[in-house]
Formats: structure tokens, sequence, C-alpha cells
């Protein structure tokens, strides 16, 4: 099944569940679709404290993000995995040492009408952490309850798919589409069964060992 949105509005609240079409799941699945102009490869954490029901937001201060509640990430850089980037990034950004990610997907992201995607952003999340937290000096860290999630000032996109990592589902790639307003023009995700796991030469290109 595909988890499809799709209206003007500025918010992902509604999801419809689809017969998938038929999908190259290979290619869907590693986030290796041939375009003219490849995306910028980034990754994006979710942290989140299970015991005191909360997640770690940070507001960027510059960037195309500026001004707005995100989870931890970046760029990938030249010989990196996603797995290390997203390692790398949450440690500059918090000072935070992260234990084991949980691998949830990609998504591929198109920006203000874009033809092309902009990025390609592969999505972790993690409940182990240690250290003390501390901004690096330009963006603001801060934790969120669960049920209090500050989505009016995200990314529209984050309250269709946030929900779904929040429940542990996983998903082979998700597809969002924004017009030349920033409203949402397309979102969905093609999940994985509940208990499936990714393939082996996914774990693989992802950093996963």
């Amino acid at each position: 099944m595909t988890l499809k949105w799709s209206s003007g509005t500025s918010q992902c609240r509604h999801l419809t569940v689809e017969s998938p079409a038929k999908k190259e799941r290979g290619s869907r699945e590693t986030g290796s679709q041939s375009y003219s102009k490849p995306p910028t490869r980034a990754v994006l954490v979710e942290v989140i404290d299970g015991k005191s029901e909360r997640i770690l937001l940070i507001k960027n201060a510059e960037g195309i993000s500026k001004g707005l509640w995100n989870g931890l990430g970046g760029k990938i850089e030249e010989g990196e995995t996603p797995y290390q980037a997203a390692k790398r990034e949450l440690f500059e950004e918090t000072r935070l040492t992260i234990g084991a990610l949980t691998y949830h997907g990609t998504l591929t992201i198109f920006l203000s009408g874009a033809v092309s995607p902009s990025i390609l952003l592969y999505v972790f999340s993690s409940k182990e952490f240690a250290g003390r937290l501390k901004a690096d000096g330009k963006n603001e860290p801060r934790w969120f309850p669960l049920n209090a999630l500050p989505y009016t000032s995200m990314w529209h996109d984050d309250s269709f798919w946030l929900p779904y990592l929040l429940a542990g589902r996983k998903w082979v790639n998700g597809h969002i589409e924004y017009a030349a307003d920033n409203l949402i023009r397309v979102a969905e995700i093609l999940p994985l069964a509940e208990g499936e796991d990714f393939s082996e030469k996914v774990r693989k290109s992802v950093g996963i060992v």
C-alpha cells in the first residue's frame, strides 16, 4: 500500500491508503533514481527520550530552514556513509554522543516547484544518547513533549511522516513535492510491511553494519 496526501493546504493531516502502483522497488529502496541534476544528499536524526516522552529539535539560524524547528542533521560529506554523517552532525550540533541509530528510510524532496529533486534525505532516529546538551553557537536545540510538537513552526511535510516515524515504522521511500508558494502539492510514503526490515544491500549502502 501507499500512504498518500495531496492537497493545497499547508499541513499534512490526513492520509489515504492506495494500492501500490507498479514501482521499481530496488531503485526506490536505495534512493538511487537517476535525475538530470542530482539532489543534495543529507541526513536527519530524530533523538527521542523515551522515559520523558520528548523529542530533541533544533531551530536553524540560517539556510533554507532558518527560523524553523527541525530534527538534527545536515549534508553528507564526501566519503561518508549516511550512518556516519548522522552521528557526526548530531555531535557537532549538540555535543551529544549517540548510540545505536534506527534507519527509517529516505525522503525525496522537491522544493518550490522544482522539476528535479532538491534533497535526498536519509532519516534516522535514536533513543540512545549521552552527554550534556550544548548548542553549537548558531542553532538553538530544545526538547519538546511528544504530544506538543510545534508543527506550525516546522517544515509542513513533518506532520505527514514524523508521526509514522514515532510509531516505529519504516518506509521504502517518501516523496514530497512543494509548490512554488511553498505549500505541499504531493506527499506520499511507500511503507515497508510491519515487522519487515531493509535488505542487506540497502543496509550496507546506508552504512549499517
